[in-house]
């Protein structure tokens, strides 16, 4: 798979959510590749959404322009996970994930290449969510990158301090 990481892979554990979270973003990395058909990159009206539904809830589709970027998709987990109300349409993004979002989509223009992030960050309601993203360049023209397509997964977390041992209890 052709993808960069954006900066070195934080200590995100193991066990089955890790493993589910990393899965999401190489199930994407995979269906995008197959899409390419040897072109740098795929176009947006190649993506089916049914043929990613259990990723798509999770995606986002932003389009690009000289001014930035407007979100044209936000999947309903994506939507629950940082907060947002369903009614809220998507370029009602909060600006954490906006922020979050950010750093891996310029790098992805950037390197016209596939990118990956994790890390922590707070939702919209404060609490501590550990991502995982990849950011993927797709092209109507196969030349200019028009969107760029990724999941963000997550996992909630509540931080507790029991005798001076900091826990993370995994939520969901």
């Amino acid at each position: 798979m052709d993808a960069t990481v954006a900066h070195p892979p934080a200590d995100t554990g193991s066990g089955p959510q890790h493993d589910t979270e990393r899965r999401k973003v190489n199930l994407l990395l995979l269906y995008r590749q197959g899409l390419r058909h040897g072109r740098p990159f795929p176009a947006l009206d190649e993506v089916d959404a049914t043929a990613i539904n259990n990723l798509w809830r999770f995606c986002f589709v932003a389009a690009t322009a000289s001014a930035g970027w407007r979100f044209d998709h936000l999947g309903h987990a994506l939507r629950r996970g940082y907060g947002m109300d369903e009614g809220t349409g998507a370029n009602g993004v909060p600006p954490r994930l906006r922020d979050l979002l950010h750093a891996p989509c310029r790098e992805a223009l950037l390197r016209r290449a596939p990118l990956l992030s994790d890390g922590l960050t707070p939702n919209a309601l404060g609490d501590e969510l550990r991502y995982r993203a990849c950011v993927c360049p797709l092209s109507d023209d196969g030349l200019a990158i028009s969107h760029l397509l990724g999941p963000v997964d997550y996992v909630e977390l509540r931080r507790e301090i029991v005798q001076g041992v900091r826990i993370e209890i995994r939520i969901g």
